[in-house]
């Protein structure tokens, strides 16, 4: 179950609050052991914790998470390609993005690349590369990909 509107919320407000005050944020008091997880929780916070809004009915919320992790559109372009070339733009004294911009652009961070790598650029793309496919579990799923094709064909 997810809250995505206030009648959700009402519905929710103490599995939300169980949630926020149990699991995501805790006061602790420091015992001077350098493991933090294992400090007391303080009593005012178990006080916060046992607070119930409404009916103190519990329905069981879960946090739900995009596996994929690929960042979106407005991220990947707005936030950042047209935010890296409008300021390329603006530093080189440019008045639009466009392509010749663009051009001027990536060959100047072609060239950086190799200067900071000592001639390795293409190593450190590809290394750059495979980790944000870790990251967007995109290695997973070209695996299963593969495996899935692999099937197919030894049934066949």
């Amino acid at each position: 179950m997810s809250v995505k509107t206030f009648s959700d919320l009402l519905s929710k407000v103490n599995d939300v609050w169980r949630y926020c005050t149990c699991d995501w944020l805790r006061l602790a008091i420091d015992d001077n052991t350098q493991n933090r997880t294992r400090w007391k929780t303080a009593p005012l916070w178990e006080m916060l914790q046992q607070i119930s809004f409404l009916e103190g009915n519990y329905t069981g919320v879960t946090r739900e998470v995009n596996k994929a992790r690929i960042p979106s559109d407005k991220i990947l372009y707005q936030n950042g390609i047209i935010g890296y070339m409008t300021s390329f733009a603006a530093r080189e004294g440019l008045d639009v993005v466009d392509k010749e911009a663009l051009i001027k652009c990536w060959e100047e961070a072609q060239n950086h690349i190799k200067r900071e790598t000592r001639g390795k650029d293409r190593e450190y793309l590809n290394t750059k590369i495979n980790l944000k496919k870790v990251k967007y579990n995109k290695v997973l799923s070209k695996i299963v990909g593969h495996i899935t094709h692999l099937n197919e064909n030894t049934q066949q």
